[in-house]
């Protein structure tokens, strides 16, 4: 079936109505104190541009490239905070494979 590059509040409203959440919450875009807070207590599904050079290139460890991108088209995990090196970075399994070791700066 696939998502077909839609965004998660899609997904999100089609789980209310036939599964039981009681809702979500959009955090502004550059507040990373209301991500960290979130992700202190859940996994917090974000957006990406996966199509850009920075992605597709990505082999691993912490990225943090400028060039990364604002036209979001796949959604990944946050899975947490920092640990990778002390360097602040958000965990974000890319798979549900294997463990992917790999976070965004």
């Amino acid at each position: 079936m696939g998502c077909s590059g839609g965004m998660m509040d899609n997904a999100y409203e089609w789980i209310i109505k036939v599964v039981t959440i009681d809702g979500y919450q959009d955090i502004p875009v550059g507040d990373e104190a209301a991500l960290l807070k979130a992700a202190a207590h859940q996994p917090v599904a974000v957006a990406v541009e996966a199509d850009s050079r920075a992605f597709q290139l990505y082999v691993g460890g912490v990225m943090s490239d400028p060039g990364c991108g604002d036209q979001l088209n796949h959604g990944v995990l946050v899975v947490g905070y920092g640990g990778l090196d002390a360097s602040g970075a958000w965990p974000q399994p890319s798979s549900p494979t294997p463990p992917d070791p790999g976070a965004v700066a």
